[in-house]
């Protein structure tokens, strides 16, 4: 990492004096980044056998592996890397993440934060950007949606 990652931590200088090792003011050993929310975890179980039975067949696999993968994100028993201060030599405990798209909040924010870095960096020039937002009744929007006719002539008009 550079100089203001984890291995440096404990090595930066400020005028002329040695600064606190930024590990000893991270969070709690073993507080993972979010904790399932207790309906999550204390029903899951109990959500997938009504599903199976209220269907006739199971939800699909992959939505399954997603809710236990959200039950183990964040915590240390389901594994971690462990980081150590050159200077201090204290350890840190980072846990492993699911990365996964649908149900884990944390994993999300952080994939729409990279996201939008990207964007901002990479892709979108840096000419000033306008957007405009048009509502429709609830009326018109089943007319909207069904006919590309009348979706065109609103947005000549708007």
């Amino acid at each position: 990492m550079s100089a203001g990652g984890w291995r440096a931590a404990g090595q930066w200088q400020q005028a002329g004096q040695r600064r606190a090792c930024s590990l000893a003011i991270a969070s709690p050993r073993n507080a993972p980044r979010h904790l399932a929310p207790s309906v999550v975890r204390d029903h899951l179980e109990t959500f997938l056998a009504a599903a199976r039975e209220d269907h006739g067949k199971a939800l699909a696999r992959y939505v399954e592996a997603e809710m236990r993968a959200y039950l183990a994100c964040g915590i240390l028993a389901h594994g971690f890397l462990r980081t150590r201060c050159n200077a201090c030599g204290k350890d840190l405990l980072v846990a492993f993440s699911c990365k996964r798209r649908g149900a884990c909040p944390s994993c999300n924010a952080r994939r729409m934060c990279g996201t939008a870095a990207h964007l901002v960096d990479h892709v979108v020039p840096a000419v000033p950007v306008r957007q405009s937002v048009l509502s429709v009744p609830f009326e018109l929007r089943l007319l909207l949606a069904r006919n590309p006719r009348a979706l065109s002539a609103v947005g000549r008009i708007f």
